[in-house]
């Protein structure tokens, strides 16, 4: 049972003190109240942000707020794969270990653009990006023990199709379909990880938080127009969830104690939640893991090659 008020966690709160945190997009929104309550727990907090300036604002005030000095502000904008293997680098100066990656920055419903190694920009952001940081963190995931892997997930996945012979959008491009492809992409990579990395004491496991009033609908024409805002959000409002009720689930799946081994499975309102068969289609799912690991330079042709064998 969840406490609702003094406390995101469930009753059996788990103790996170000293354990290492870190949290894509946490200068706002579901992230900000992840990292907020995860401040007040003592926990390490590493906030990871593509903005700087509002990620400190952010910080400023959760450390007046929980009286937590280890909260860090680190800039990691997922459209660019340097800034996330900098971000690595860094944090890797300060952490031997690190316990629980939460992959919450997304982007939703955006204009045709590309990330600055030119991925199709939702793409990129939304899978792409959060591979790179869930790969290059393995290694810090694997030295902590019984450490986790929470991707925030869309249920819009069940919409999805991967186009192989137009991933990128190159040749066609449509904003709601991109979208997506990108939360398939991502829903298709966490069962296969969390099978793998399960063995090696790291789980995986995907979040839908439900509909929440924050950033990422930032591009949605409901959000933009002046009719969306006279008429659409009063009537959405009756239907959506606070940052705070949908930060509930991601805390709860990052740290449980009784979910230590569960791995690759997908929660919404601190339960299990059935897998479309879309996201289970073994053949496709080898074949986006083969070339987000490529396209992120995890491997190189060679190894891509014997990977296809």
């Amino acid at each position: 049972m969840v406490k609702i008020g003094k406390s995101l966690f469930s009753d059996t709160d788990a103790d996170v003190s000293g354990k290492v945190f870190v949290v894509t997009g946490s200068n706002s929104g579901i992230g900000n109240q992840i990292a907020r309550e995860l401040a007040k727990r003592k926990g390490r907090v590493y906030m990871a942000c593509r903005d700087l300036k509002k990620c400190e604002e952010a910080r400023e005030e959760i450390v007046l707020e929980s009286r937590n000095k280890f909260v860090y502000c680190r800039q990691c904008d997922l459209a660019s794969f340097s800034s996330i293997r900098n971000f690595v680098s860094e944090l890797s100066k300060k952490e031997e270990k690190v316990d629980v990656l939460i992959n919450n920055a997304g982007i939703m419903n955006c204009r045709k653009m590309y990330t600055q190694d030119g991925i199709e920009m939702q793409l990129g952001v939304n899978h792409m990006g959060p591979f790179l940081l869930a790969h290059l963190l393995k290694p810090y995931l694997k030295a902590a023990g019984r450490s986790r892997v929470v991707y925030m997930m869309n249920l819009d996945y069940r919409k999805g199709k991967i186009n192989l012979s137009d991933l990128n959008a190159e040749n066609n491009y449509d904003a709601a379909q991109a979208f997506c492809q990108s939360q398939l992409a991502t829903m298709l990579s966490v069962p296969v990880l969390g099978d793998e990395w399960r063995k090696e004491g790291i789980s995986v496991n995907a979040v839908y938080p439900g509909v929440c009033s924050t950033n990422i609908k930032r591009h949605m024409g409901v959000d933009k127009s002046i009719t969306g805002n006279l008429i659409a959000n009063p009537l959405l409002w009756f239907l959506t969830k606070s940052a705070e009720r949908g930060a509930q689930t991601p805390l709860y799946v990052a740290t449980d104690k009784n979910l230590e081994n569960t791995s690759g499975s997908l929660f919404s309102n601190l339960s299990t939640l059935e897998i479309d068969s879309v996201a289970l289609d073994k053949e496709l799912a080898t074949k986006v893991m083969a070339v987000s690991k490529y396209w992120t330079g995890l491997v190189d042709k060679s190894e891509l090659r014997r990977t296809a064998q």
